[in-house]
């Protein structure tokens, strides 16, 4: 079933943020700061097989192929420690090398070079329905 849905999505064009769970970043190497994070699932409070886990967190996979659960009263934390992992390691690439990107512009701010015009929109609205989902008001 999986195997069929990641052809779908390639057939349609690729994988892109909106068929993807998990917001992530892009162009880092195994050999980066083992603690920044590579990805993390878009709905807090799922575990990675879509099943509900007590309290509200995300789960973080990191370089170092590590994976923590960040509480959301933690995740303001965590994203301001991310935003300075980030800024040390794109200051250390050579001109030439990959960029570094990431998906989740909410937590991370703003790309530095736009690629993905709609993602900060879609990152949010898909954010604020979920939360909805998740938490009565």
């Amino acid at each position: 079933m999986a195997r069929e849905l990641v052809e779908q999505a390639l057939a349609a064009g690729g994988l892109d943020p909106a068929s993807c769970g998990w917001h992530y970043v892009e162009g880092l190497r195994d050999d980066d700061d083992p603690e920044l994070a590579v990805a993390w699932d878009k709905v807090e409070g799922l575990d990675h097989n879509g099943q509900r886990r007590p309290g509200l967190a995300h789960e973080v996979v990191f370089v170092d192929g590590s994976v923590r659960l960040v509480t959301v009263r933690d995740w303001p934390n965590f994203a301001a420690e991310q935003r300075e992992r980030l800024a040390r390691t794109k200051a250390t690439r050579s001109a030439g090398a990959p960029r570094i990107r990431w998906s989740d512009e909410a937590t991370l701010g703003p790309n530095p070079e736009k690629g993905r015009a709609d993602l900060q929109e879609r990152s949010d609205a898909e954010h604020e329905a979920n939360l909805a989902a998740l938490v009565p008001r």
